[in-house]
């Protein structure tokens, strides 16, 4: 059933122009359309299955007939685990959509990327995870060293590849290192790398014992994977990791610092790091992974020269490179409220190991316009009728154009303790042009919001057929945070 929706969007023919798709094409032999979507769990290894829709929900939005200023929504049914399907019978749709977002879901539209798009919610986990049993979470290490530990310029861990767990141990921990690493922790405890809640250990994972000198990785233990229902006491003795791979590659970090010179609002605080990790997800273009070494990079470095050694090779977990510029500035909001909050602008790029690149060729975004307002500074008010459409478009520092281009919709409030401004996503636009519509209803009236714009080059390789699942490296981004700004109702 079509809804007629009281607020209007650009007209169909509009937003076919913006994803850069011909609004003609024919009707399609069945009048379907469909969004597929997949869960990739990353883990020890990569697993994709259809994603479970019970929860979720989809609708396209199309052009009235009769009122080509209004927009209809179309609620898409699920006609297959994991495939959302609505009869459209031509043309190319946005479709807007929910996903199970870990800490706080918010809605993705797809902007015109194609009649039947197949796209990954792709999430650092092992599949089917559940959070560690205190009763059952003790870990007792009793792991023979390599070689004699030094406190003052090494570091040990115990890290989890599937449940992306980590437990460092520290000076004041009751440990002995002489000559073996005996310790007891409670794993409830540890850290989860991949941000979303702590995972116990399952028997598809790969538990690790790693020691570090400088940042890099220079001894290893593999654990074979437990289902962790009970405690555990883990032993084996830790293998040097030799490092025969080599990084040698120019960089030029005073080049890289000038492209954020010409963002409004301005940003400052420029750094540039690399880091290389042993990635289970690289075909994916994600990088989570055991460290196996990284840097800073000096605004008078010319070169990058490094050598490291990957033992995870075996498990097909090839190295990523990634470097990384960023800058940032702090929004104090006025008085009395006076909180602060961290913005920032960034360049990314991840290529194989074996094929090393510094060039970060994704353009960066550095003016975003609300219905052509500039947003360059913070602070501004910003009047939205609350039922037409918000135009967002953003300008680039450099010509070359990307392969997708996204905005998010960033709520700006107080935290819990009152003691700082934080951010909650509301909604994200994905298309082929810096040009986007939002639901109006996307935004409050006298609420605060920041937009962040991004640029994504390469990685998407059969985006021309809405495939977004055929992922590669190298992949690289540019994004910026336009300035605070307040909604304010039309007068």
């Amino acid at each position: 059933m079509r809804r007629r929706h009281a607020w209007a969007l650009l007209p169909l023919t509009a937003c076919a122009q913006l994803a850069g798709i011909d609004n003609t094409t024919g009707p399609d032999s069945s009048g379907a359309v469909t969004l597929t979507l997949d869960r990739t769990s990353i883990g020890a290894s990569v697993v994709s299955t259809p994603l479970d829709l019970t929860t979720l929900s989809a609708t396209y939005l199309i052009a009235d007939a009769v009122d080509p200023t209004v927009i209809e929504r179309v609620p898409a049914d699920a006609v297959a685990t994991g495939v959302w399907s609505a009869q459209i019978p031509s043309g190319v749709p946005s479709v807007l959509f929910s996903l199970p977002d870990v800490p706080v879901p918010y809605f993705r539209i797809f902007d015109g990327l194609g009649r039947n798009v197949h796209a990954p919610f792709e999430v650092p986990e092992h599949p089917n995870p559940v959070p560690p049993d205190a009763a059952s979470s003790t870990i007792t290490m009793n792991v023979t060293l390599d070689a004699p530990y030094a406190a003052a310029t090494e570091s040990l861990a115990f890290y989890v590849v599937g449940a992306w767990g980590q437990h460092a141990f520290v000076a004041d921990a009751p440990l002995d290192l002489a000559p073996t690493l005996t310790s007891t922790f409670d794993y409830a405890m540890a850290t989860s790398i991949s941000g979303r809640p702590l995972a116990r250990v399952a028997a598809a994972d790969a538990p690790l014992v790693l020691e570090y000198t400088a940042g890099a990785l220079t001894a290893a233990l593999e654990v074979a994977g437990f289902d962790q229902t009970a405690p555990q006491t883990i032993t084996g003795t830790m293998t040097t990791v030799p490092h025969d791979l080599t990084i040698a590659t120019p960089v030029a970090p005073a080049a890289i610092s000038s492209r954020f010179t010409a963002g409004r609002p301005s940003v400052a605080g420029f750094d540039l790091r690399w880091l290389v990790t042993a990635a289970p997800g690289y075909r994916a273009a994600q990088t989570i992974g055991p460290r196996l070494a990284g840097g800073v990079v000096g605004l008078a470095d010319a070169t990058i020269d490094a050598t490291y050694g990957n033992p995870f090779l075996a498990h097909d977990w090839h190295s990523a490179f990634a470097l990384s510029a960023t800058t940032s500035r702090t929004y104090t909001s006025p008085a009395p409220e006076s909180l602060p909050l961290t913005l920032a602008a960034s360049l990314v790029q991840v290529t194989d190991g074996t094929a090393i690149d510094t060039s970060l060729p994704a353009p960066l975004p550095v003016l975003i316009s609300i219905d052509d307002l500039p947003i360059s500074t913070d602070g501004v008010d910003v009047p939205l009728s609350g039922t037409a459409p918000v135009k967002v478009t953003f300008v680039n520092d450099k010509p070359t154009a990307a392969t997708l281009y996204a905005v998010l919709v960033l709520e700006v409030a107080p935290n819990q303790d009152l003691t700082a401004l934080v951010t909650t996503p509301k909604v994200q636009l994905v298309g082929t042009k810096p040009l986007f519509s939002i639901p109006p209803e996307m935004f409050v009236v006298d609420h605060r919001y920041v937009l962040r714009a991004t640029t994504i080059t390469g990685g998407y390789d059969d985006l021309a057929n809405g495939n977004l699942t055929a992922r590669s490296l190298p992949y690289a981004s540019g994004s910026f945070d336009s300035g605070v700004f307040t909604v304010k109702a039309q007068p």
